[in-house]
């Protein structure tokens, strides 16, 4: 039986396998640097208290901030 270990990212949790020690790339990295809701024009860090209350079917990801002022959002005051 394997086993694995689970990391708490904000948002989501990564698994990985017990034991495996392969450093993580962005493509592995399933946590976006910045997030926001469908339903807002304010972008967050995963870790704010705020992105954690959006609701899945309205999560957007970007991985700059660039990419969230470019879909018109603005900074989170938090």
């Amino acid at each position: 039986m394997r086993h694995a270990i689970a990391i708490p990212l904000g948002l989501l949790c990564l698994l990985l396998p017990a034991g495996e020690k392969k450093p993580l790339t962005r493509e592995d990295n399933p946590v976006p640097a910045f997030v926001a809701s469908s339903k807002s024009d304010v972008y967050h860090v995963p870790t704010c208290g705020s992105a954690r209350r959006i609701l899945d079917h309205h999560l957007k990801k970007y991985d700059t901030r660039e990419e969230a002022l470019k879909a018109g959002k603005r900074a989170c005051n938090g």
